[in-house]
């Protein structure tokens, strides 16, 4: 999704079937994925679910006209287009998680290097 919003997309669209879930937490948590999509591009999400939860998000994660499980409804809104301004997360993806794979990777080495080094210091002092 960010490349898109990278590109220039100012609104994101989710036209989805959330029937699947019943009356489980699963179409709460799909709205909420939503959300979170909203927060991390900074764009607007018009959500439009055929018996799950139809709603506006704003940019903050702010659920507007959510409208409740299996209910028929038609809901309209104004929304401001968002300046070009990009979120840290649409400039450079994830890059802590590449940072800590990094990081993670560089301790494992290390801890593999004393290992092997005090194991032949160890072995070469007893001979």
């Amino acid at each position: 999704m960010r490349k898109y919003i990278r590109n220039g997309a100012n609104l994101i669209c989710i036209i989805t079937n959330d029937g699947w879930w019943k009356k489980t937490p699963g179409h709460k948590q799909h709205m909420n994925y939503a959300r979170l999509r909203a927060i991390e591009t900074r764009t607007w999400v018009a959500r439009s679910a055929n018996t799950g939860i139809s709603c506006f998000i704003n940019p903050y994660g702010t659920v507007i006209e959510p409208q409740p499980y299996d209910t028929n409804a038609a809901i309209k809104i104004n929304i401001d287009v968002p300046d070009n301004t990009k979120t840290f997360y649409v400039k450079y993806g994830d890059l802590l998680s590449k940072i800590m794979t990094v990081l993670s990777l560089l301790i494992i080495g290390a801890a593999i290097f004393l290992k092997i080094k005090n194991k032949f210091f160890r072995t070469k002092v007893h001979s």
